[in-house]
């Protein structure tokens, strides 16, 4: 296991690398990591969300809305 990507880990480093919004969504916990070194946009309507779903206890899957 200590080669796989733990979301815990790795949301922030995904949204700052990315300039997104992730959002992890599951049974136990859902959490939402935000960019730490970068300027929100100035209109809100152009923020990118990335929403990924855990699901089958070891699968994530990008949930679309």
């Amino acid at each position: 296991m200590d080669k796989w990507m733990n979301i815990t880990d790795m949301g922030y480093v995904i949204a700052s690398r990315y300039n997104v919004i992730v959002v992890s969504l599951s049974q136990q916990q859902s959490m939402t990591f935000f960019p730490l070194r970068s300027q929100p946009p100035p209109d809100s309507s152009v923020h990118r969300v990335i929403c990924i779903g855990h699901v089958y206890r070891n699968h994530f899957v990008h949930v679309i809305a």
